[in-house]
């Protein structure tokens, strides 16, 4: 292997993995947010007085 396809070789698993870390952090942000979410929605709920199909 040359050093131009090395560097180009060690580029692209560098970009792979960034972009696996870009995904998995997204995922859990989404994860998160749904959590959040999904136990503020039962506090917003008693609060109004509310019914599911109300909400």
């Amino acid at each position: 292997m040359t050093t131009n396809e090395e560097a180009a070789t060690l580029g692209s698993r560098i970009s792979r993995h960034i972009a696996m870390v870009a995904i998995c952090l997204m995922m859990f942000h989404t994860f998160m947010v749904m959590t959040i979410v999904s136990v503020a929605f039962g506090n917003v709920q008693s609060n109004l007085h509310a019914g599911v199909m109300q909400l």
